[in-house]
């Protein structure tokens, strides 16, 4: 299939404006709007949200400003940004901007027809980050999970093999759900040949449209710690960097390295269709901390369980953390 992108010329770069640091983020993260060519089992986005977009203007605002304020590292996400024709347009001018890190993260369908990689390659993207949601090293399993017909599993997997074979870096997205709790491993197995610089586990939210489907939340301490574990086992063996998100290093004793949550230690600002906000403020990123977390030696780093898993299981599990790990 041929690129839907078409030519958006960025403005000729100015002299960059010299960096205001005191209003520099980390990264920019910018949700160019919800719409997606995929139906997967757990989205949480609703279809009166993929009816919503970020206007490309906007966007370029948005770059333009975060670059004179100093901010070198931008991430462009959706839904599925490379269904914008603009995507390109913004990645030059990010770049010509001063921009040093631009990530995508994507279902990578698009990637699937390799000249479609090298004008993203052309435009300035220096890293791809692909959702292999639902994967276990076979197309129909990615299929399933993500709603899609026949065949679109091996584009899938075409994708994944010419990012892998680019100068690209590439991060995979697992989603970890009581349904792949027993693909991680596997997963990991059939696409890290294809040279995966690391591994992000996702847990499902039961937020919007997902806000019903409480069966795909596992327990953490006895369904989804065993698998999360398993997997980040199997990366320490091979030295490639797995990591657990929204899941609190008092779960994971021994692999607090591996433990991550999304914006925290880092300014980063998230510009979406609805509002901008601080990552670190998300209700996806934790919030819900029992008294007791005060005494965790993690307790100024860790933002504690998400509001969604806590109304599900409750905050019984989480413990404080007193000895060095």
């Amino acid at each position: 299939m041929e690129a839907p992108w078409h030519a958006v010329n960025a403005r000729p770069a100015r002299p960059p404006r010299t960096p205001t640091k005191d209003f520099a983020v980390d990264l920019l993260d910018i949700v160019l709007d919800y719409d997606c060519n995929l139906k997967c089992t757990y989205c949480t986005i609703t279809d009166a949200m993929r009816r919503r977009g970020l206007d490309a203007r906007q966007v370029a605002r948005a770059i333009v400003r975060a670059a004179a304020e100093g901010t070198r590292r931008l991430s462009l996400t959706g839904g599925e940004p490379t269904l914008r024709p603009e995507l390109l347009g913004l990645v030059r001018l990010a770049r010509s901007r001063g921009f040093e890190e631009v990530t995508v993260q994507t279902n990578g369908l698009l990637f699937a027809h390799r000249p479609n990689l090298e004008k993203a390659i052309a435009a300035g993207v220096t890293t791809v980050k692909l959702s292999a949601h639902g994967y276990d090293g076979t197309p129909e399993a990615w299929e399933r999970v993500t709603g899609t017909e026949t065949g679109h599993g091996a584009l899938f997997e075409r994708a994944v093999a010419n990012v892998g074979a680019s100068p690209l870096r590439l991060e995979i997205d697992l989603i970890v759900m009581r349904s792949t709790l027993d693909t991680l491993v596997p997963a990991m197995e059939a696409l890290a040949p294809h040279g995966v610089d690391r591994f992000n586990l996702w847990l499902v939210s039961l937020t919007d449209r997902n806000a019903e489907n409480v069966a795909s939340l596992p327990h953490l301490g006895t369904e989804a710690v065993p698998a999360i574990v398993s997997a980040l086992d199997w990366g320490r063996a091979r030295g490639l960097p797995v990591r657990s998100l929204h899941v609190p290093r008092c779960l994971l004793p021994g692999y607090e390295d591996c433990v991550e949550h999304p914006g925290a230690g880092l300014d980063v600002r998230v510009v979406t269709p609805d509002s901008v906000f601080q990552l670190s403020r998300s209700r996806l990123s934790g919030g819900h901390k029992p008294g007791r977390c005060r005494e965790c030696r993690y307790d100024s780093e860790c933002p504690g369980l998400r509001p969604d898993y806590v109304a599900r299981f409750g905050d019984r599990e989480i413990q404080p953390i007193f000895e060095e790990p």
